[in-house]
């Protein structure tokens, strides 16, 4: 990849991408150059029962639908909140946080390994002990994300 500096008398930023087709790793540059933008800072607020709490997003380690609940396991402590996980990610809009199956998302900053399990599905094993299982069908992406 190859790129350069040009001065401009425009006050918005502009980036131009040149390639000779409109390929995979163009619409990923373009996710990431979207993500970066609009990017919230490093941190997003989660709201309880009891309280509203703002977490680091650097320091989730992963998210789990449970029922109603979306449980945040956040060092070593979960918090439950009935939002979505779709939402949950939308908001979180961080490039490290990985949709790993339809019910759970992982922050790969927190990814110690990943070892195969039945049917085709991996666990991944992550800093505060925690197993989550990576279903078929999001492990491609996960392992893309990974450099694999």
């Amino acid at each position: 990849m190859k790129w350069f500096f040009e001065k401009s008398s425009v006050d918005e930023l502009s980036i131009i991408i040149k390639n000779r087709e409109y390929t995979s790793e163009v619409v990923d540059l373009i996710a990431y150059l979207e993500s970066y933008a609009s990017s919230p800072k490093g941190i997003v607020s989660v709201k309880t029962l009891d309280d509203i709490l703002i977490l680091k997003i650097d320091d989730i380690v992963a998210a789990e639908v449970d029922g109603d609940y979306l449980n945040i396991y956040y060092h070593n402590r979960e918090i439950s909140t009935r939002q979505r996980l779709c939402q949950f990610k939308q908001r979180l809009n961080h490039p490290d946080m990985i949709q790993v199956s339809k019910q759970s998302l992982i922050n790969i900053q927190h990814l110690e390994r990943m070892e195969a399990s039945f049917s085709g599905n991996m666990t991944a094993f992550l800093t505060n002990g925690l197993k989550i299982t990576v279903s078929r069908r999001y492990l491609k992406a996960l392992e893309k994300r990974l450099g694999l």
